[in-house]
């Protein structure tokens, strides 16, 4: 298992009502009791939400849930890919998720852009700037571009008409998977994406 935290960042555009809400409303999280701020994620995982607001350089406002899952429950998020990723696809449809990420490693390394300097340049100029361990992409974004990509370091799902989630994981016979980290370095990993 890596050693890192699992911050996964939602981002959409700026509207009326919390992303968080609208995804406790669905049941695609749900309120822990047990905790103020905390949430139930599949497998049962616990994870705390953030919420929060970004303009970008271009002055696209944004809206950022981060769940930070808990330590102790990585492995129950981890249980099965197959479950995440539809998960996602249905937070995505729920929500009009435009990104959502995971980065693999800490989230401070030296020369690493931040998760803002990766959602700015997603929004403002299409591109991206570091690799992230997971990553997906609304079709509305950037025209279509960055789902049209292929890399064979990625594990690639696609909800056609939706978007497309970018998997750097290994998925074992049983569905659970580990989150690869890009490494300190993750430039080699965007080629598919220039």
């Amino acid at each position: 298992m890596a050693l890192y935290q699992y911050n996964f960042y939602f981002v959409r555009e700026q509207r009326v009502g919390s992303m968080l809400g609208a995804l406790q409303d669905s049941r695609l999280v749900n309120p822990n009791g047990a905790v103020s701020g905390s949430v139930l994620l599949p497998g049962g995982a616990r994870a705390f939400a953030e919420q929060g607001e970004l303009r970008t350089a271009a002055g696209n406002p944004l809206e950022i849930l981060a769940l930070l899952v808990e330590d102790d429950d990585v492995r129950l998020f981890t249980s099965d890919f197959g479950v995440v990723a539809a998960w996602l696809e249905d937070v995505a449809r729920t929500t009009d998720l435009a990104v959502a990420f995971m980065p693999g490693g800490p989230d401070t390394s030296a020369g690493r852009p931040s998760p803002e300097e990766f959602i700015g340049a997603v929004f403002d100029e299409g591109r991206l700037v570091t690799a992230q361990a997971l990553m997906w992409f609304a079709v509305a974004v950037a025209a279509g571009r960055l789902c049209s990509a292929v890399s064979p370091a990625y594990r690639k799902v696609v909800a056609p008409g939706l978007g497309c989630l970018f998997a750097l994981v290994d998925v074992a016979a049983d569905g659970s998977f580990e989150i690869l980290e890009p490494g300190p370095e993750p430039g080699h990993l965007l080629s598919a994406w220039r």
